[in-house]
Parts: C-alpha cells; structure tokens; sequence
C-alpha cells in the first residue's frame, strides 16, 4: 500500500526508514534498557489478492528482520492485514486451519536474527503445542489471544500441572465478532468475559443447596460445574449412556475437534468436582419430588426442526447432526436442506472428509447469515470449494430420488438428485417438556436449548446465571 517515490517509498530500506526512526526515537527517549517490541505481517499473500500484488512477501519480513535485529528485543510475527477479507481470516485463524497454521512464517524469520526474540501467533491454544514450538526452535515465544478470552487462567494452570482444567478455545470468533458488531468482548465458553466487574465481587452462598440438574448436554454440564464451583451439592440426569448431548457429533469432524476438547473439559470437571452424573435416567417429576431438590435446573435441549414439505418422511431423509460418524449409511450424492452454519458444516463434513457430491439449497441469498464473521468468512472460503451451491431457492418437494426447488431467476422448478437429504433447517426448544419439571422444587430454571435454541455461547450464560441465582 506505500506508493510513495520519495525516500520513504520504493526499495525497502525506503519503505522501512518511518519504523526505524520510531524504533530510535523510542530508545533514544526510553534508554536501552526498555523492552521495545514490534508485530509485523511475515507475509501479505500477495498470490491471494488481486486487488493488493504489492503484499509484502515472507522474503521481505526476513530483510525487515535482519534490519531489525538487535535494535528492539521481540519481533512478533503475524501474517495478512485487515483490509482484505482472505487476509483478515488468515491472520486469525479459524476453526478448519491447523493449531499454529502461521508459525511457519516466524520459523523462517528466526533463521535471520541472531540478537531478537521471535514470537509467534497463530490460533494456539494448548500448552503442549507451545512447548513444542520452543523446544524445537521455531521460535522464542508463543503469544496468544483467544485461548486467553476462554480462560484467562490458561498459564497458571499449566504450571501448576492442570492442564485438564484449561477451559479450550472453540476458535469459533464469537471473540472478535463481538468486538466489531457490538464494542463488547463475548465469548462462547467463558460466560463472564466482557462483564467482569458485575461478576468480580459475587457473593458466594451461604448454604449450600442441593441441586439437580436434568440433561447432560453443553448447557446442563456448564450448569452443574457452575453450581459445584459455587459449593452446591449437585446431581446430573441424564437419559443417554453419554454426555454431551448434541455436541458429540464434534469427535467425527477435525474441524470440530476444539469442540470435542471442550465437551471432553466438561466431562472432566464433572467428576473433579465430584458431581453426582447418573446416565442412563430419564428424570420424571415424580422422581425428582421424591429427592427433595432445592433447585431444578432444566438443560433438556431442543429438537429438529422438519419443515412441512411433500416427501419429508421419506426414510431417505435425516436431520444435520445424524450425519456425522454415519457417512456408510449415507448415499453418493446429498442434498443439504439449509444453509446456515449447522448446515454448512454438515455438508463440508460429507465432502470433505467422506467424499459425498453434496449440494446446499439455502432459501436465504448468503451461508451462514447468522454465523459470526470471521466464520463466515472461513465458511465461504471453503464450502463453494467443495459444494455445489443454490441460494434465493426455496425447496418444493423431495421425490423418491430427487429434491425439488424454485429458481430464483426464472421460478421454475428445478431438481438435483439425491440418494440422501439432510435437514438443516434449524432446531426447536424443548420448552414444554421442560415445564413439567417448574413446581418439582422451590426454585426451577431453563437453561440452554429448551430456553431458546442457540449455540454454545447460549448454553453456557444462561448456566452461568442461573448458578449465579443460587
């Protein structure tokens, strides 16, 4: 972006001669002994924007190093810029990149230093991945951003030998889409972030209470941990053999393995913090008065929504979730139902990672149109590549072998053949099957889906201050 023709524009040395005189003047007004640190972008890909052929390449961040070198102390190596779409995703990493996709880039910077650190960045998250960064001399310091926004502890507990207890960041970038739609730091497993000073002075209970929780899903686990930190005597129902609920599709998906760590964080808490989980009971209200609970927590979740279209009970046709671990019992060619987030990754899933020719008929004109924007942006970036996509098209019907939709230009009726279709059309909250759990004690509350069928992010807040009520 420097076109400049005068001294600070054209070779390098021009282009780098503003940050050098910032660099001097620095040190020049803070004496040698203040740390100074600068962040670069290694690369631009400049062979993935058109729009920009004059990104800085990996080769320049090596020549910006060896200028650098022993005038500050950390050189902190990020990729791409925030003015390109593709480049903005790159340098925060989503949820279908590798953990550390950009250390590479500071790798090949370090080779040019010999008196600076080298930091990296780049989607880390777990302790053992940074310790094998340093150890094996791809750089000097890891730095991390959204792994601190899911749990600010992350560093004491890993010195303390707890890595189990790291909350995991999902990498969904609930994070970073909060920050730019509403001014507000969010995130989808820490229910506080962006509300500390509400939360920093809580009061603790004065009795502990006995408390039930009844499903063991995201919201209802979060629920349990939640109320066992506060000192709670709790106990978990659930129905299944299993937790997790809906979220035990993430194990099937290496795009969702964060999701699969944080369901398997959960897991371990139960049982650290000595929770009471019996599987395998599917609570009743006659039940639950016999215990004499002080405190009813339903996480009961939601279930599919099937839209009412001709052919929908075809046995050819099943719901988003059931897709995953069950690509044998699922034909060549699939048709997905809905676009949304859920859908999409369902459909990358199918041809990614088991080879189905799939297509999504989405009624709306985007993917992903409640989807956070970086996501968004990762999901676009992927699923055109891998899909066959029909947007503005409203399904009619699904034949024994194909599914009909309308042509958004002429409103025609048009087919694609499937030997499978798959429902994404959204989910609904179990909300009456909840109520009839209301008067089983003194004080009863709806958490997670079955109080509006949302996310992880949902799951987690409406547990979170519900224990906080207690």
């Amino acid at each position: 972006s420097n076109w400049r023709e005068y001294e600070y524009g054209g070779s390098l040395e021009n282009r780098a001669r503003f940050l050098m005189e910032i660099i001097e003047n620095v040190r020049k007004k803070c004496g040698p002994r203040f740390p100074i640190e600068v962040r670069i972008s290694s690369t631009e890909f400049p062979d993935l924007t058109p729009g920009a052929p004059n990104g800085i390449t990996v080769e320049e961040s090596c020549q910006l190093a060896e200028l650098l070198d022993g005038k500050i102390e950390i050189l902190h190596c990020s990729v791409g810029n925030s003015y390109y779409p593709e480049l903005s995703r790159l340098g925060h990493p989503s949820m279908f990149e590798p953990h550390g996709v950009n250390v590479k880039y500071a790798a090949e910077i370090r080779k040019h230093v010999s008196k600076t650190l080298i930091a990296c960045v780049g989607g880390l998250s777990t302790p053992e991945e940074m310790e094998e960064i340093i150890a094996s001399g791809k750089a000097d310091i890891c730095a991390i951003g959204r792994a601190l926004i899911a749990d600010p502890d992350i560093a004491r507990k890993s010195r303390l030998g707890q890595d189990e207890d790291i909350r995991p960041c999902l990498r969904c970038s609930t994070c970073l889409a909060s920050m730019t739609d509403q001014h507000i730091l969010k995130c989808s497993v820490n229910p506080i972030m962006g509300r500390e000073l509400e939360n920093q002075n809580a009061p603790l209970p004065t009795t502990p209470k006995k408390v039930l929780v009844v499903g063991g899903g995201p919201g209802g686990m979060a629920a349990a941990q939640f109320c066992a930190e506060r000192g709670h005597k709790v106990t978990l129902y659930e129905k299944d053999d299993k937790l997790g609920g809906t979220i035990n599709f993430a194990k099937y998906a290496t795009f969702k393995w964060s999701l699969d760590d944080y369901m398997n964080y959960r897991i371990h808490m139960m049982d650290k913090l000595g929770i009471d989980v019996r599987l395998g009971v599917e609570a009743t209200p006659e039940m639950i008065k016999a215990e004499h609970y002080d405190v009813v927590m339903a996480a009961l979740g939601s279930s599919n929504i099937i839209l009412p279209i001709e052919g929908k009970d075809d046995p050819r046709v099943i719901c988003a979730v059931d897709t995953f671990g069950n690509a044998d019992k699922i034909g060549q060619k699939v048709v997905v139902i809905g676009g949304g987030e859920v859908g999409c990754e369902a459909a990358l899933y199918l041809a990614m990672e088991c080879g189905k020719d799939v297509a999504i008929i989405e009624m709306m004109d985007r993917i992903a149109a409640t989807s956070a924007y970086a996501q968004e942006l990762a999901l676009y970036d992927r699923v055109p590549k891998y899909c066959e996509l029909h947007l503005s098209s409203p399904v009619t019907r699904i034949t024994p072998t194909q599914v009909g939709y309308k042509d958004p230009e002429t409103g025609e009726e048009k087919f694609l053949d499937a030997d499978t279709v798959v429902f994404a059309s959204g989910r609904k909250a179990l909300e009456n099957e909840a109520e009839k759990f209301r008067f089983c004690a003194p004080k009863f509350f709806k958490i997670g889906d079955c109080l509006k069928a949302s996310n992880v992010r949902n799951a987690n807040r409406t547990a979170y201050d519900a224990a906080a009520q207690i």
